[in-house]
């Protein structure tokens, strides 16, 4: 009963912080996207190419996704799981919601996003480990876990790739590690790239990117953890 009651709370908590969260980007011009007109560089010439968040159907249809594909894996797969366990699960998604919109508009993951979800870790960790210190302990250790190893692969492919990943990316692939375990850390870095191959491969032959060119991968390992979330 104490399970389905913190699932419960989490998806609420998970739609809450996510509203809140896009607020807040909205505020500090995470979701704006700039175009300049052609042959004119001009800041007088820049039309502001996006709409507030709360008159995006997009984005709270991607809100409404997160947390039914979060409320799906939790009832289904994740009732073993700590009432606190639970609530950093929906706190993560939500960050991971809004991380997937700022890196697909802007190419940008913001380090003050990314440190307010490890103090958030931390805390967490750190109740759970005074009210229930063997099992803080053991998150902990596999939080540990998957933080290297999601830490160290992207690490590797950052300077394996000349920096072309960017440092965002690899830091949080460190932050995804401690929220998602090495449990689940692979599923999701191994989803994620995959659908972002797949995009850029159909972006190639439609001849939108060249080979050199960048792509957001926020939004892929996004994807990627509801899939891990889900199977």
């Amino acid at each position: 009963m104490m399970s389905v009651i913190s699932t419960i709370l989490g998806t609420l908590l998970l739609v809450g912080v996510s509203l809140a969260g896009f607020a807040l980007a909205e505020s500090m011009g995470f979701l704006k996207k700039e175009n300049t007109a052609a042959g004119d560089a001009s800041t007088e010439n820049i039309a502001p190419a996006y709409v507030s968040w709360h008159r995006t159907p997009a984005i709270l249809l991607t809100i409404g996704l997160t947390a039914l594909c979060w409320l799906v894996g939790m009832l289904v797969y994740g009732m073993r799981q700590t009432p606190i366990q639970t609530l950093l699960d929906a706190v993560f998604m939500a960050s991971m919601t809004l991380l997937a919109w700022i890196d697909a508009r802007r190419h940008i993951v913001p380090n003050k996003l990314l440190l307010l979800m490890l103090v958030i870790w931390v805390t967490g960790c750190g109740l759970h480990i005074i009210l229930s210190p063997a099992e803080g302990l053991e998150q902990v250790m596999r939080a540990a876990a998957g933080s290297l190893i999601g830490g160290v692969i992207f690490l590797l492919c950052y300077l394996l790739s000349r920096r072309q990943l960017g440092g965002g990316d690899v830091k949080l692939a460190f932050i995804m590690g401690l929220y998602l375990t090495g449990e689940r850390i692979m599923g999701a870095v191994f989803y994620g790239v995959m659908l972002s191959c797949i995009y850029s491969i159909v972006q190639l032959c439609r001849k939108k990117v060249g080979m050199k060119d960048g792509i957001p991968l926020v939004p892929f390992l996004y994807l990627g953890t509801l899939i891990t979330m889900l199977l």
